[in-house]
């Protein structure tokens, strides 16, 4: 049986560490697919933009005021 497996990551403003975060997860051994996911709590850098170009699905979630 193969598994599939999503990484789900959330993120502010991590374009300092995004990549290194990102490589780390893409270079894991998975049998099946490996999914990764970038939640961007509506970041004002290039959060979204390093994402998108290691090939992360990006999801905006802007911020919320409670």
């Amino acid at each position: 049986m193969t598994l599939s497996v999503s990484v789900v990551i959330p993120a502010l403003n991590e374009a300092r560490y995004i990549e290194a975060c990102l490589k780390s997860v893409l270079t894991q051994e998975v049998d099946g697919a490996l999914e990764v996911i970038v939640v961007d709590g509506d970041s004002t850098d290039e959060t979204a933009t390093i994402a998108r170009r290691m090939g992360a699905q990006v999801i905006a979630n802007p911020k919320r005021s409670i």
